[in-house]
């Protein structure tokens, strides 16, 4: 079974940071450098410069607490508990940053540690579009049919031929989310990892 992943980003668990960089001018036109070189067909995308990272981030909201996901601007933090877990089903794939300072808006250090996540595995043609029911348009960019990002009740199809032995993975053709294995999936559930929330796909064929 396959898992569609949505993480930090859902509003009512979104805290905002203000994110300070190595550099910050061309932290953008890095990080389009970079969706650039995703396209294709199973192609990763590059790791990234550390200057590409924030470096330190301080909450706009007050906070109690921190999940195990943080939205930092054009990345996904996770914490070392949820690093650890990705590492031990796919060591040494995904690229994570240097530890990012993480404070709480009156200037509290986090309690937990988070690097920013950049998931290096994208596989193209792993949804069967013409079978999902999410909302389907067409990109210019990559000149396909492409599913919406949409959670009411969308039923997503899942060719699972493609992707024998992935445990975390990037479908170009469903921007945004993460796709996981169920292995992954229950190891999150025991750990008891908070704010990230999966939906169900539906296995198939072409």
């Amino acid at each position: 079974m396959v898992w569609m992943v949505r993480a930090g980003t859902a509003a009512q668990y979104m805290t905002y940071f203000e994110c300070e960089y190595f550099t910050s001018p061309e932290i953008d036109s890095l990080h389009e450098t970079s969706l650039m070189r995703s396209q294709g067909t199973n192609l990763r995308w590059g790791p990234l410069p550390p200057e590409a990272f924030p470096k330190r981030v301080t909450s706009k909201t007050p906070k109690k607490s921190f999940p195990d996901t943080l939205q930092l601007r054009n990345f996904i933090g996770v914490s070392d508990r949820l690093r650890e877990i990705i590492e031990e089903f796919e060591p040494g794939v995904h690229q994570f940053s240097d530890p990012v300072e993480v404070r709480y808006k009156d200037g509290r250090a986090s309690e937990m540690f988070y690097r920013a996540f950049n998931p290096l595995v994208h596989i193209n043609d792993t949804l069967i579009i013409e079978q999902s029911t999410a909302h389907k348009y067409c990109n210019e960019e990559k000149r396909r049919t492409v599913l919406e990002m949409d959670f009411r009740d969308s039923v997503l199809v899942v060719d699972q031929t493609l992707i024998s032995g992935r445990h975390l993975w990037v479908a170009p053709d469903y921007y945004s989310a993460w796709f996981i294995s169920d292995a992954l999936k229950k190891r999150l559930d025991k750990q008891k990892i908070k704010k990230l929330d999966c939906f169900r796909t539906v296995a198939g064929r072409r």
